[in-house]
């Protein structure tokens, strides 16, 4: 009898889950709280920063406008855990309303507003179309329909609504935030890869990038070099791409949604994508 429960409690010690600290974020939060569910940090950038490996950081129910860069190796023996409180109560967003637009006159649905800076990206929330971006002002005889041009010299920005209608008729937003949503990526990107961490439960939107290159896109989540890691009962809408893995070797997309993300820039984007992986896949989505 005693081997038996010697047995046991060596049975439970190796495959009982390693635990580790629990924090919380909240959107009424500050970021010199303890991190506490009843004092929680403010911002998810914060959350993230003082994770160890083994930790799990709780988002609260909210909007958070921030981009979230996580610079984390992970380990091989315990999972760490980002997740929302309630999948789907937590939205990323890259983006902010933009009301106020005038019609310029002699040219077809075109349509101004002054504004102090060039957007990463021009989005119309109610129909899904993120604007095409044009170099010039089109004035010319043909009708252009769902695109954006920014005017440094005058800080104007010109939009030509999607259907024709007018602005105040849709859901106008610019993206702000130049970049990723979330993104986890290994402190040495060359040399070593983010171990066991899990994504539960958030949606991102509005993440455009204006420098956008082939090899720096704008995603909504993202792990770069991912090792077992999985993102699961996620959301990306409306974004350059959606959600993804960067290179990744046994880890998972579960049970995700992709939506509405895409550029006509030549950058790598897309819904949902694996890059470059090794027994890894996308299931359920």
């Amino acid at each position: 009898m005693k081997n038996f429960f010697f047995s046991l409690a060596l049975f439970s010690l190796i495959f009982s889950p390693l635990s580790g600290k629990e924090y919380f974020t909240g959107i009424n939060g500050s970021d010199s709280n303890p991190g506490s569910e009843n004092a929680p940090f403010k911002t998810i950038q914060k959350g993230v920063n003082v994770l160890q490996p083994g930790d799990t950081l709780t988002i609260l129910p909210g909007i958070y406008r921030e981009n979230v860069t996580w610079r984390f190796n992970g380990s091989a023996e315990k999972q760490t855990t980002v997740r929302a409180k309630l999948p789907g109560t937590v939205l990323l967003r890259g983006d902010i309303p933009v009301t106020g637009f005038q019609k310029v006159a002699d040219i077809k649905n075109c349509y101004s507003v002054s504004l102090d800076k060039a957007p990463e990206g021009v989005n119309e929330c109610d129909t899904k179309v993120m604007y095409q971006r044009y170099s010039s002002l089109q004035s010319g005889k043909s009708v252009v329909y769902g695109a954006y041009f920014y005017d440094s010299n005058s800080k104007k920005l010109y939009i030509y609504p999607s259907d024709g209608a007018a602005p105040e008729d849709h859901d106008i937003t610019i993206s702000v935030l130049g970049g990723n949503g979330l993104s986890v990526v290994p402190t040495d990107l060359k040399q070593q890869w983010v171990k066991n961490v899990v994504i539960d439960g958030i949606s991102a939107t509005g993440f455009s990038w204006l420098r956008a290159t082939s090899h720096s896109s704008a995603w909504g989540i993202v792990i770069e070099r991912a090792e077992n890691c999985e993102i699961r009962n996620c959301s990306a809408f409306m974004n350059y791409g959606g959600i993804s893995l960067r290179e990744a070797k046994k880890s998972r997309i579960v049970n995700c949604v992709g939506y509405g993300n895409g550029t006509t820039q030549h950058v790598s984007a897309g819904n949902i994508i694996v890059f470059y992986a090794e027994d890894s896949l996308i299931d359920n989505c």
